[in-house]
């Protein structure tokens, strides 16, 4: 992004500032690796997908710096289906605002990006979780909704194990549900979801496998920004750049999922740096690797991009292979530097053409990191508009425009005050 772009959306976001933050607890959770809870009792595969299996408050109060206390703070471990059909286990995190609207449930999925169960939302959620995260999660609890946030990679943390993370999606609203006695939701509640970049392509792949696994699922919309129609693209575009940390990240992470693919991956990396290679299942962001060239921990990566069974890994994970019947509300930054914009041009067309409602909007000043703020004032009142069941007027519809953010007055002030301090955040942590 150019000096211009930037500092054009500085004079915009400066004109309103934000609210003091909350200071939060700050004793320190047990973390998922070992932490009994998120061990299934004995027999649960026997129970049916969305069971609650247990529920607790949640530990430690939850880290949301410009949020005050909320009403309720609850985590379900539930069952849920991996990839090949068997049962695990998953959690989802319920946050209750004070004044809620117990009829508006909001399944927000997080942009974990890794192979690491330590870093899990359930997790991360009661520490420093990462400023987008809180974000999201805040303005959504600023607008009265329930908030689910699964954790949608399942218990090996299967990060682009997309059938696996859309069943843990589906299974914790099923959860959710299910919990009136203790979250006082409705009977039938609106619901939607939401994501952006890792969770907008969990959010996304929930919406296109809901009416094979989760039929009677009555979810209204679904919002999906910064999504990654196509995983072998992304290699291209991040190798020796500074997400190049998403590459050894994703390989994990489909190993953990598909154990198959461990002796491929092991017979192409070199001996000498493979265990730097694999850290990355040990962290939670790109801590590890700058602006590498991850092709070199292998010594023949065309090859091993050529071996059947991990292209046949690679699409069936790959967005596009049905067609969401749920109406979608996809928003990219047309110069997105981790996915290109044509990739998901080509996927609405896709969608479109197999029947499905979407809504799509290209940001040309955003990239990956700044749409995530950009578009909230576009995507706020169209999630808004899905929970108060406002129907969808078109089949489908493709926009480009300057930014999003011309569209601010369309929130509340509180709203546009969170939003405006988040881009300034974005803007100087993306120099």
């Amino acid at each position: 992004m150019n000096y211009f772009t930037k500092g054009f959306l500085l004079l915009l976001a400066f004109r309103l500032t934000a609210g003091t933050p909350i200071t939060n607890s700050s004793a320190a959770p047990i973390p998922p690796s070992l932490d009994s809870f998120y061990t299934p009792p004995h027999g649960f595969e026997k129970t049916s997908p969305g069971h609650i299996l247990r529920h607790r408050a949640v530990p430690v109060t939850v880290n949301l710096p410009n949020y005050p206390p909320l009403a309720q703070s609850l985590q379900f471990l539930y069952r849920t289906t991996n990839t090949f059909g068997d049962a695990v286990a998953a959690m989802t995190t319920v946050l209750v605002p004070q004044n809620a609207d117990l009829g508006k449930l909001v399944s927000l999925q997080d942009f974990e990006d890794s192979a690491d169960i330590d870093c899990a939302p359930s997790f991360i959620i009661q520490t420093s979780q990462p400023e987008q995260t809180a974000l999201l999660i805040e303005l959504a609890l600023m607008q009265g909704w329930v908030v689910a946030i699964p954790d949608h990679e399942g218990p090996k943390a299967s990060y682009l194990a997309n059938i696996q993370s859309a069943h843990a999606v589906l299974d914790g609203i099923r959860a959710v549900l299910s919990s009136s006695s203790l979250t006082h939701l409705s009977k039938d509640p609106a619901i939607v979801l939401w994501g952006y970049s890792g969770g907008g392509l969990a959010s996304a792949f929930a919406a296109e496998l809901q009416p094979s696994y989760a039929p009677e699922l009555k979810i209204l919309g679904a919002a999906a920004g910064g999504i990654v129609p196509n995983i072998t693209a992304v290699i291209t575009e991040v190798n020796n750049k500074p997400n190049s940390w998403l590459i050894p990240a994703g390989i994990m992470g489909l190993v953990h999922e598909y154990p198959k693919l461990g002796p491929i991956i092991d017979a192409h990396l070199i001996p000498a740096t493979a265990s730097s290679f694999k850290a990355t299942e040990h962290v939670c962001s790109e801590v590890l690797f700058g602006s590498e060239n991850i092709l070199s921990y292998f010594r023949d990566f065309d090859a091993l991009m050529a071996n059947p069974s991990l292209l046949a890994i690679l699409a069936q994970n790959d967005m596009g292979n049905d067609s969401p019947e749920i109406p979608m509300f996809i928003y990219k930054g047309v110069q997105d530097e981790i996915s290109p914009i044509g990739e998901t041009d080509e996927l609405v067309k896709k969608y479109c053409a197999g029947g499905s409602r979407v809504t799509y909007r290209r940001d040309i000043l955003a990239n990956h990191e700044l749409d995530a703020v950009l578009a909230l004032p576009a995507v706020l009142p169209c999630l808004n508009d899905r929970l108060n069941r406002v129907p969808v007027s078109h089949n489908c519809s493709t926009s480009t425009m300057v930014s999003s953010l011309f569209e601010i007055d369309a929130v509340s002030q509180e709203t546009q005050n969170v939003i405006l301090s988040a881009l300034v955040d974005a803007i100087a942590s993306s120099n």
